[in-house]
C-alpha cells in the first residue's frame, strides 16, 4: 500500500478479510405443522484468517496491497489471525415425503477478539448474517 502523498488523507480505506470458520452448534427443533419443522440453534464458532487484503483511495488514485504483512511488516503485531465467536439462528424445514427436504436457515456470527491490537483504537470485531437455502435427502428428518 503506497501512502498518501503529503498533506492528503485517504477518502476511502477498505479491508478484506477471509476466514475458514468451524461452528459447534446445538440445535432445538419444534414442529409446526406435519411436514413444516422450526428450529433455533446457538454455539460457539473458531475460524482461521486465511487472506487478507487492504486497499485505499485517495483522489482517485487507487493503491492496493495483496497481503496485509506487506502493509505492516508484521501481520501479528497488527491483527489477531484467529477469531472466536457466538452464533445464533433459526430456520425451517419443509419435509418432501419419500424425497427428503428443503430447508431455510439464518445464522448472526459475533466475533469475540478483537481484530486490532494494543489499547487505543476502535473495538473492532467481525460479525457476519448469512441466509442459506439447501436440500437434504432421507425423510427420517
Amino acid at each position: 500500500l503506497t501512502p498518501p502523498p503529503s498533506g492528503t488523507t485517504p477518502t476511502t480505506v477498505e479491508f478484506g478479510l477471509d476466514y475458514i470458520e468451524v461452528p459447534l452448534l446445538a440445535k432445538v427443533r419444534f414442529p409446526l405443522t406435519q411436514k413444516l419443522h422450526g428450529y433455533v440453534t446457538g454455539g460457539p464458532a473458531y475460524a482461521w484468517n486465511v487472506n487478507c487484503s487492504i486497499s485505499s483511495d485517495t483522489d482517485g488514485t487507487e493503491s492496493a496491497a495483496s497481503d496485509c504483512s506487506e502493509t505492516f511488516g508484521s501481520f501479528k503485531t497488527a491483527m489477531a489471525k484467529a477469531d472466536r465467536g457466538v452464533v445464533g439462528g433459526g430456520g425451517l424445514d419443509f419435509i418432501v415425503p419419500g424425497f427428503g427436504g428443503i430447508n431455510l436457515d439464518l445464522r448472526v456470527v459475533r466475533g469475540l477478539t478483537r481484530l486490532t491490537t494494543g489499547s487505543t483504537g476502535a473495538d473492532v470485531k467481525n460479525q457476519s448474517v448469512s441466509l442459506m437455502l439447501g436440500y437434504y435427502l432421507g425423510a427420517g428428518r
